[in-house]
């Protein structure tokens, strides 16, 4: 398997194992970790809660939101014009991080979501 293959396929798993703890973050909506509950503590499943993490409780915006970040992440790696796997991991963990935020930013602001991360 050469590396751009490689590099699509660890930065797609990676971004998919990230983005949960990345919504948390962002959101402060109780998304954690796999092994802490993922998403058992997330706001969106409080009937009580005012306000609703914007990716988990509006599944159009959460799904365009995930397909952006985790394909675009594994997408930037494999598409890299480097033979380095490690740059192409850096490349999609930069990618990751700011189409998240940008998305999350995005997110919040189309549902008036208050706890975003500024």
């Amino acid at each position: 398997m050469n590396n751009k293959i490689l590099g699509g396929l660890i930065a797609f798993v990676m971004a998919a194992f990230f983005l949960t703890p990345y919504c948390g973050f962002l959101f402060d909506c109780g998304c954690t970790w796999p092994w802490a509950g993922l998403d058992v503590d997330c706001n969106n499943h409080n009937p009580d809660a005012l306000h609703k993490c914007p990716w988990c409780g509006n599944y159009v915006k959460g799904f365009i939101s995930s397909t952006i970040i985790i394909g675009g992440a594994a997408l930037a790696a494999y598409s890299l014009n480097n033979r380095h796997l490690f740059m192409r991991m850096t490349v999609a963990a930069i990618f990751f991080v700011i189409s998240g935020f940008i998305t999350g930013w995005i997110s919040a602001a189309l549902q008036g979501y208050p706890h975003f991360i500024i």
